[in-house]
């Protein structure tokens, strides 16, 4: 009887609450919903996609990647935030500019955008052939004597040395010009010296050029694609081993393979001949680095992940 009369309360009680929900205008509380993500991350996920997609399509054009790196590199941007106001001037300091992993790779860093890094490049090859360093094969057969070409590159001997074969890769370039202003600047590397080089392509008056952006710190005017550098010949003793610990350490010179520096027979004087980047130590300070890893980040992303360009340079008198 008692059981009875428990479960007949309890019917009135359920009774009375829903009357009451009803009475002063409120709902049976509903069953809550799945959160988007959940939607999306689950099977529902492939009905979505063609949209989605369509969508992303729609606003390619319009798509604001600035926000989207700062979205994307919050954190990052925010720890840098300083160094986005004062952009333009990083790119004018010199001590950026004339940082010595710059210099290797042709004068450019990831601070620049693309059209800078090509206008650089166009400056560079402009001044060369000012100065007669841009020839074409008919030119370059007046001094060709002077140069190792493809058909002597089989003639190295332990006396008998001649530089580097014709190369196209432009950091040879631009660690020669590099040591070449190192040795002028300081008074201790008088001995030393660079073989003089020439590029020779197949039209003198357009040459087209490759930047890298393959490397995390540093991009590069790498690679030529319609013409040659030759270095001069160099021959003399192998003697790279001698000059481990000498000063050409301290303007970042590191590999002392004896056949890297060759002393001259007649004018003893000792010649680098293997100027390519990565005969360098051009790791920057951890400050620099932080700098460096966030512009490359920053280029990378804006530019869609480029790891490579390739562009005419027209060296017509204008």
């Amino acid at each position: 009887m008692n059981k009875v009369k428990i479960m007949a309360v309890m019917i009135v009680a359920t009774m009375f609450c829903i009357i009451s929900y009803r009475s002063i205008g409120m709902e049976k509380p509903k069953r809550q919903e799945k959160p988007i993500y959940e939607i999306i991350a689950g099977k529902e996920a492939k009905e979505f996609a063609g949209e989605l997609q369509e969508m992303a399509e729609l606003e390619s054009e319009k798509f604001d990647y600035q926000n989207a790196f700062d979205e994307e590199h919050g954190r990052l941007a925010q720890q840098y935030k300083k160094y986005e106001g004062h952009w333009e001037n990083l790119k004018k300091d010199e001590r950026i500019r004339e940082f010595r992993g710059c210099q290797l790779h042709g004068g450019i860093n990831y601070l620049m955008t693309l059209d800078e890094m090509e206008q650089r490049a166009k400056e560079k090859f402009v001044r060369m052939k000012q100065r007669g360093l841009i020839l074409s094969e008919k030119e370059f057969e007046d001094i060709k004597h002077n140069y190792l070409v493809p058909e002597e590159e089989q003639r190295k001997r332990k006396k008998e040395v001649v530089a580097w074969p014709s190369t196209t890769d432009l950091t040879r370039i631009w660690g020669a010009d590099y040591l070449k202003n190192e040795i002028k600047r300081l008074g201790n590397l008088q001995s030393f010296d660079v073989p003089n080089y020439v590029i020779v392509a197949d039209n003198p008056d357009n040459i087209k050029v490759e930047l890298g952006f393959r490397k995390p710190l540093f991009s590069s005017i790498a690679f030529l694609q319609n013409a040659h550098v030759y270095f001069e010949k160099i021959t003399g003793e192998y003697v790279g081993h001698y000059y481990r610990d000498s000063a050409l350490s301290k303007v970042g010179f590191k590999d002392f393979n004896p056949s890297n520096i060759i002393k001259s027979d007649p004018t003893r004087k000792n010649y680098i001949v293997d100027t390519e980047a990565k005969s360098f130590d051009y790791q920057p300070t951890s400050k620099i680095r932080k700098l460096f890893e966030y512009a490359s980040k920053k280029f990378k992303y804006l530019n869609n992940n480029i790891e490579s360009c390739t562009f005419d340079i027209d060296l017509r008198e204008k």
